[in-house]
């Protein structure tokens, strides 16, 4: 089907729609178009975009600081169990 068609026929049925839990689902299908799920972590909680981009900057922040453990560090301690 033509997705004009199909974009039409979703603007009348959610015209139609008086439950306004209803459209706040909708509206929150519509927002994770621009946060989409792009991964998740350990324990099975979605990770957004937006979040994994916050991630990143926290991280690139900490090594800018010299917060990290290097490879050689963490042969040296694994050596020492």
């Amino acid at each position: 089907m033509d997705i004009h068609v199909e974009k039409l026929f979703l603007i009348e049925q959610i015209a139609k729609v008086q439950d306004v839990e209803i459209i706040n689902q909708i509206k929150r299908i519509l927002g994770k178009m621009n946060d989409p799920i792009v991964g998740y972590s350990t324990n099975d909680t979605p990770i957004t975009r937006k979040q994994l981009i916050k991630r990143i900057d926290a991280a690139e922040k900490r090594i800018a600081r010299g917060e990290f453990t290097t490879q050689e560090d963490l042969e040296k301690e694994a050596a020492n169990w």
